[in-house]
């Protein structure tokens, strides 16, 4: 399958869940943008690795408008809809899309990496995760997202179709074993775990039931995130 091809398929892809998920952008990318303020110092400078199309970057930048943000992807087209969204990036860095290249790709140092929904992707997210602290200044957070494989909506899905996960997923954490993964595996420093909402059925129902309470019950529940997100410090 060649690089078009799949770019066609992602933006296939892309297209339904900008549909799918339209009542949710705040509350799944809303966390991480607010970690990201609260770690950032004053004109921070940013880089959003897996930036998709500009959603989350461009409420980062709504949240910090005086950093300097970065992004970075294995799509050109991608890249170029993210600057359109967000014509305020400084600097843009095409990754090779069968290697998580970003120690070779993007240089300098920053105060924020966010890494949001790519981890599940690698074939190597230890080495991935390992690499992204190097872009980090002394000090500086990574802001790191993964899905939830525990939660309802899943569970519920997994019930009822043949195709368990997404087909692009590699590795899944629950939130202990996310916990264990960059605590005693890797031994990072992690100042802050955060959650974004919950969805607990599938369909227009759960989205419904997310958006209008989703984050108030993950607070009780952690759990049952749809996402665990973890801010670390290197």
């Amino acid at each position: 399958m060649t690089s078009t091809q799949l770019d066609r398929s992602d933006d296939a892809i892309d297209a339904h869940l900008r549909f799918k998920w339209r009542n949710l952008v705040e509350p799944w990318h809303g966390p991480i943008a607010d970690a990201a303020a609260e770690f950032s110092p004053p004109s921070a400078r940013i880089l959003d690795i897996g930036c998709g199309y500009g959603v989350l970057t461009e409420i980062v930048q709504n949240r910090l408008p005086d950093a300097t943000v970065d992004v970075a992807e294995a799509y050109q087209a991608r890249l170029d809809a993210a600057k359109e969204r967000v014509p305020s990036i400084d600097s843009m860095f095409l990754m090779d899309e069968q290697d998580f290249d970003v120690r070779d790709r993007i240089p300098g140092h920053y105060d924020i990496v966010i890494l949001s929904h790519v981890m599940e992707h690698l074939l190597r997210p230890a080495d991935g995760l390992e690499d992204v602290m190097t872009l980090l200044k002394p000090g500086g957070h990574a802001i790191v997202a993964v899905p939830n494989p525990g939660r309802p909506e899943v569970l519920v899905r997994n019930i009822f179709r043949r195709k368990k996960v997404n087909k692009g997923h590699v590795y899944s954490w629950d939130r202990s074993h996310w916990i264990n993964f960059l605590e005693v595996i890797l031994g990072l420093e992690v100042v802050a775990y955060r959650e974004d909402t919950l969805i607990p059925f599938p369909g227009r129902l759960g989205r419904f039931l997310g958006r209008r309470f989703g984050r108030s019950l993950v607070r009780l529940f952690p759990w049952l995130s749809m996402s665990h997100i973890a801010v670390i410090r290197r």
